[in-house]
């Protein structure tokens, strides 16, 4: 039954691309039922967006939090898309020198940058990048 079903998908050329920007209406629906139904607040599926991948949710995110001239501190070394991602916002990317023992909050809260708004790291090697960012009040 799994290999037929597979070949039925490989053979349907509408299942051939990637999913609409947003994420798909259906899916959208179900998860802002799951949020309104745990929050008790009321959502639409046009309240929600689902990424295409981590890349595309750190990039969306981004753009929602990051203003032009931002500063946000950058695991270095670290992965290149986190600086790419705050250039793409108009923010300003402000390296943080680590190593794999040190990626942690003391370092970020310790690192002199006056006008950060949020941070970029990756945890672990097996961790997908997470943007954490605190906008001031």
């Amino acid at each position: 039954m799994v290999v037929e079903t597979a070949v039925a998908a490989l053979r349907d050329p509408t299942t051939h691309h990637y999913g609409t920007a947003q994420g798909g209406p259906a899916l959208r629906a179900l998860v802002a039922t799951a949020i309104a139904d745990d929050t008790g607040l009321s959502w639409s599926a046009d309240d929600g967006q689902i990424a295409l991948g981590v890349k595309h949710a750190l990039f969306v995110a981004t753009q929602a939090l990051i203003d032009a001239g931002d500063e946000v501190l950058v695991a270095a070394p670290g992965w290149p898309g986190h600086a790419e991602v705050v250039t793409a916002a108009s923010g300003i990317a402000v390296p943080v020198a680590t190593d794999a023992s040190s990626v942690s909050r003391p370092r970020f809260s310790t690192a002199a940058a006056p006008r950060a708004h949020g941070r970029c790291s990756s945890p672990a090697p097996a961790t997908p990048p997470a943007l954490r960012t605190q906008r001031p009040g």
